[in-house]
């Protein structure tokens, strides 16, 4: 890790964080010998997979092959749909 004074940071800023961008290390400004800032470079997210992406965030609830409405429910809803259209 590079150390490096205000002063010297503040003429060569653009460059001093095009190398940390480039992986040359961190660099460490100072400030009458004390330590201010760390200069460090950010590391870029890796793209999430799509698959299993929602692993975790559902829930499920009954047996998933019964049919989601009963013979009654659904000559109900056929009932009101008709009801409705009318």
């Amino acid at each position: 890790m590079k150390t490096i004074g205000a002063g010297a940071f503040k003429a060569k800023c653009l460059s001093i964080m095009e190398e940390v961008h480039n992986g040359d290390g961190e660099v460490t400004v100072t400030k009458r010998g004390k330590p201010l800032v760390k200069i460090v470079p950010i590391k870029s997210p890796e793209p999430e997979s799509i698959f299993g992406f929602l692993r975790g965030r559902a829930k499920i609830v009954g047996d998933i092959m019964e049919p989601a409405m009963s013979d009654a429910d659904i000559a109900r809803w056929e009932r009101e749909w008709d009801d409705l259209n009318r």
